[in-house]
C-alpha cells in the first residue's frame, strides 16, 4: 500500500518515529506512570457524587491526586505521576534498559529532576504507600480517612514531551518531514477529538499535496 502523505499519532513512541523519519530529536517523550486506588464498597452514603480535583499547578501539566466517582459507583483516587522504567510500564516491574538509557541521556530529564525534586519525593511516597494517596484525597474530603481501601486500580502511562532545556511541553508539537506529518505531543486526551487540530493537520497535508481537486 502506498500513500501520498502520512499522519502519525504514535503516543509514547512519537519521538522515536519522528526522529527515524528525519525530524529533530527535540522534544523527547518521558513516560510517567499513573496508578489509582479504589475505596472499598460501603453501605454508608457515597463520599462524593462527582469528581473533585486539586487546584492545578501551572508549572506541571499533571492533574494531581483527585477523586472520581464512576458510573458503577466505585470511587477511585489518583493518579500518581512517577517516571516509568519503560514506555509500556503498565506494571511496576516492567523495565527496559533501552528506555532507561533514553531517559538518562536526555538533558531535559535531569533538568526536570533538578527543578521538581520536591514533587518527585511526594510522588515516590504515593508510589510506595496507598494510604498516603488516601490521606492526600482526604484533604479535600475528610470522610475518606474513615473508609477502607480496596484493590489497586488500573495504571496508565502518560507520554510527556520534554524539551532539551527541561521544559515540560504543554502545547501541541507537530513536525513535518518528507512524506509525513508527526503529532509529537497532544497534551490532553480531549484534544485528540479537536476539530481545530484536525483542520491544522488537513491544512498541512494540502500544503504538501495540494487541494483534493488538484489531485484528481
Amino acid at each position: 500500500m502506498t500513500a501520498g502523505w502520512v499522519v502519525t499519532c504514535a503516543g509514547l513512541w512519537s519521538d522515536e518515529l519522528a526522529k527515524r523519519s528525519g525530524a529533530d530529536d527535540n522534544p523527547r517523550i518521558i513516560p510517567f506512570r499513573g496508578a489509582y486506588v479504589h475505596l472499598a464498597a460501603s453501605d454508608q452514603p457515597p463520599v462524593v457524587r462527582g469528581m473533585v480535583y486539586p487546584v492545578p499547578d501551572p508549572d506541571l501539566p499533571f492533574l494531581g491526586v483527585h477523586i472520581t466517582r464512576h458510573i458503577s459507583g466505585e470511587i477511585s483516587i489518583g493518579p500518581t505521576a512517577f517516571v516509568a522504567g519503560a514506555k509500556d510500564a503498565y506494571t511496576l516491574s516492567r523495565v527496559k534498559l533501552r528506555d532507561l538509557w533514553s531517559l538518562a541521556t536526555w538533558p531535559g530529564t535531569w533538568r526536570v529532576a533538578k527543578q521538581f525534586w520536591r514533587t518527585a519525593i511526594t510522588e515516590l511516597r504515593f508510589l510506595l504507600s496507598r494510604t498516603a494517596m488516601k490521606n492526600a484525597a482526604a484533604e479535600f474530603i475528610p470522610e475518606i480517612r474513615h473508609r477502607a481501601l480496596a484493590r489497586a486500580g488500573a495504571a496508565g502511562v502518560r507520554a510527556q514531551a520534554v524539551d532539551r532545556d527541561g521544559t515540560l511541553v504543554d502545547d501541541f508539537v507537530i513536525s513535518d518531514v518528507p512524506g509525513a506529518t508527526h503529532v509529537r505531543n497532544a497534551p490532553s486526551p480531549a484534544a485528540t477529538s479537536s476539530f481545530a487540530l484536525a483542520r491544522e493537520l488537513v491544512d498541512r497535508c494540502e500544503t504538501h499535496l495540494g487541494p483534493p481537486e488538484a489531485r484528481e
